[in-house]
């Protein structure tokens, strides 16, 4: 937290916990209006529950959700998305850092689960059988949340002694592979576009480059039928962009795609 602060990224409020995380888990799983409704009831009309207790939060969210999606398809798991994207239950706006604990039942366009390695998950004192099953059910938890994108890391030292990746995960490289140039075919397929539409091409080049970057697959970046419609429409301004994509990918890559479009102008 103190290390995100550090960089300039707003991370935000802490006060939801484990029991907020319950709570709104039990919500997602009702099934329909009657069943959110008859549960907020519960809890807000009985006088059993404190205005400060999770249950009683997650449980005045579930009204205002019910007021605010008076039609269509109102059940459970439509609450949980509704609270991640609509309700204001945050002092801040920024980074949400959670245990995997605090984690159960909410989800987010993005993930990155930290520090994903041997020594830490499992941790060196899991040792017995139930102990380790535990700890790869809370993996599963944390390695579940995203929607969109998941990034992990891990490190191959920490304190002087070898780590590397968590069991949990499957066989990964961690050492970066020397890549050979494109055969020529791919360069002249390449080319080809390139002479069709100029700025298709030029967008082109720019997601295989940040896929290499990344190490992801060049869709992770941005689809190729995303690629036709900017080469095709050319966007001028951030939010013409985030009609073509989304939110999350014009913040992060918006402005670099802007001035390729400029560039081919």
């Amino acid at each position: 937290r103190l290390s995100l602060q550090g960089a300039g990224i707003p991370v935000r409020s802490a006060r939801r916990g484990g029991a907020w995380g319950r709570a709104v888990a039990a919500v997602s799983a009702l099934t329909n209006r009657d069943a959110l409704a008859t549960w907020a009831a519960d809890i807000l009309d009985t006088g059993d529950y404190n205005p400060d207790d999770a249950d009683y939060l997650v449980a005045q969210q579930v009204r205002n959700f019910l007021d605010d999606i008076r039609s269509g398809n109102s059940d459970g798991r439509t609450f949980a998305s509704w609270l991640v994207t609509s309700a204001d239950i945050s002092e801040t706006d920024g980074v949400d850092v959670l245990t995997f604990h605090a984690a159960k039942g909410r989800e987010w366009s993005c993930v990155v689960v930290a520090g994903m390695e041997k020594g830490l998950m499992p941790y060196r004192s899991s040792r017995s059988s139930g102990e380790k099953s535990e700890e790869a059910r809370l993996a599963y938890v944390a390695l579940t949340r995203a929607a969109d994108q998941l990034f992990i890391t891990w490190t191959d030292q920490r304190s002087g002694k070898n780590s590397g990746p968590s069991p949990f995960l499957p066989t990964v490289i961690t050492e970066t592979p020397e890549r050979a140039e494109p055969p020529e075919e791919l360069r002249s397929i390449a080319r080809a576009r390139k002479a069709v539409n100029p700025l298709a091409g030029e967008l082109e080049l720019w997601r295989q480059k940040k896929a290499r970057m990344s190490r992801v697959d060049p869709d992770g970046i941005l689809t190729p039928k995303k690629v036709r419609s900017i080469a095709k429409l050319k966007p001028e301004t951030l939010e013409e962009l985030k009609d073509l994509t989304d939110p999350f990918f014009v913040r992060r890559f918006g402005d670099e795609i802007l001035e390729i479009i400029s560039q081919q102008a």
